[in-house]
């Protein structure tokens, strides 16, 4: 199966993350109070950093089997990674619920209950990806979003609960219910197969534990702006941020679809001029991704006026997309596909450094939520300047630093100096003629491989 039908694939089961996303995005705060979702995101907010446990053993076994097909693995092996790695988070987690059980903080109790099936998926999930089990993969996140969704609906909407603490347990429940069934699929194919124990299953976290810290500084980095706001503003601030955060998640499922797909693509080849191609078509997804934000932008203005507030931090934040999407689906793999974990570790931690510069400046200046947003936008920009070193091939030219420089501004006058209906139809009328002026050659070519597809058909 080719690149396109993968991202196709991803994209389809990644719509219905955002179908989950949009809905409890917006019943889960319309129901809890401001103080309650603040403590639901908080949460939230911290079991994202579980998947630093498993110590770089998931991200060697990534970087280790990345391009390979499904065939060429040696399976006894394999199930020999699986075992120990289970062993590995069992320990890890009971440290975790002893530690929560003694402070009797029912968080840390949670946390260490989500250590193994959320480290676990994650297990399943990047070897699927890496070695180009794109079914496989579309299941496992199908099981979980429509779990959870499932959850938060009758909690929300059915029995209109505000107890947070439910909220936090029905995420751990939909994790759950994901590893019993990938632990079940797991034991069915490999029943039959004797487990290899060789201790050179260590050279996994040896290798990944670059990787790791290189993905643990872009969790930070990605988070910083929530740190700085949970730390310097107030619970409400917090609020208004994590739901304007949440907002930008729902329409990340674009570049989510696209991230996972292109490392197996990369590791197999790293052909310039496709990948300059790519890059284009990528610029112009980003900046149509934008035009997300005047559709959310109605929902909190029609449906959930108490969010309002929020509307400016989200808008600041869509204007990186075009910038977050070149990072994410293009640099990052880059860097993995080369092998070359060290130099992606050092550039992350130079940007997490810049990050925190950015909105140190931003909450002693101005001390609102809306200057760390801007801050958190300008480090996406700066890292997009920053990688094209190392992808000198990548190099920004004159047409397309003048078409982010238009595009961004144009967006920001939209979506801040008028109402979300005539701002979205004025920034999609911008969009579309300064695509066709700048990007005409690529916007045919992506219409005729949509219409070669559908030909196809």
């Amino acid at each position: 199966m080719n690149l396109r039908n993968n991202i196709i694939k991803i994209f389809s089961v990644n719509f219905l993350s955002m179908i989950s996303s949009i809905v409890i995005g917006f019943i889960v705060p319309a129901v809890l109070s401001i103080e309650a979702y603040s403590n639901v995101k908080t949460y939230a907010f911290y079991i994202s950093y579980v998947g630093c446990l498993h110590l770089g053993f998931v991200d060697g076994m990534y970087m280790k089997y990345g391009g390979k097909d499904i065939n060429e693995i040696d399976k006894r092996e394999f199930k020999n990674e699986h075992n120990v790695f289970i062993i590995m988070q069992v320990l890890i987690s009971i440290i975790f619920i002893i530690i929560g059980l003694l402070k009797k903080d029912v968080i840390i109790v949670l946390m260490g209950l989500s250590i193994v099936p959320m480290n676990t998926l994650s297990f399943h999930s990047l070897f699927y990806q890496a070695t180009g089990q794109f079914n496989e993969y579309t299941k496992v996140t199908s099981i979980y979003t429509i779990s959870y969704l499932i959850f938060n609906i009758l909690l929300a909407i059915v029995f209109r609960s505000q107890n947070y603490i439910y909220y936090c347990v029905i995420n751990l429940i939909a994790y759950g219910i994901v590893f019993i069934a990938l632990e079940i699929k797991f034991y069915k194919n490999t029943k039959l197969i004797k487990a290899r124990y060789d201790s050179r299953v260590w050279n996994n976290i040896k290798v990944g534990v670059f990787v790791l810290l290189g993905n643990l500084s872009v969790m930070l980095f990605y988070a910083i702006d929530r740190w700085f706001v949970k730390i310097f503003l107030g619970v409400n601030d917090f609020a208004y941020y994590s739901f304007s955060i949440s907002m930008l998640n729902i329409v990340n499922v674009l570049i989510t679809a696209i991230s996972v797909t292109f490392y197996n693509y990369l590791s197999k080849e790293e052909n310039e001029e496709k990948i300059k191609k790519i890059k284009k078509y990528f610029i112009l997804l980003g900046a149509g991704a934008s035009l997300g934000y005047f559709g959310l932008a109605g929902i909190v203005s029609l449906f959930i006026k108490k969010y309002i507030p929020s509307l400016s931090i989200i808008a600041i934040s869509f204007a990186a997309y075009p910038y977050m999407i070149i990072i994410n689906s293009l640099y990052v793999n880059l860097y993995k596909a080369r092998r070359d974990e060290k130099r992606y570790l050092r550039v992350v931690i130079v940007m997490l450094v810049v990050a925190i510069l950015y909105n140190i400046i931003a909450i002693v200046v101005w001390k609102t939520s809306e200057a760390i947003a801007i801050a958190t936008t300008l480090s996406f920009i700066t890292w997009y300047i920053y990688s094209i070193k190392d992808f000198k091939y990548l190099k920004s030219n004159l047409k397309e630093v003048g078409y982010l420089s238009i595009i961004i501004i144009m967006f920001l006058v939209f979506s801040h100096y008028f109402n979300w209906f005539i701002g979205g139809i004025g920034y999609l009328i911008i969009f579309v003629v300064m695509s066709i002026l700048f990007y005409r050659n690529e916007i045919n070519e992506i219409i005729k491989i949509l219409l070669r597809r559908e030909n196809k058909k």
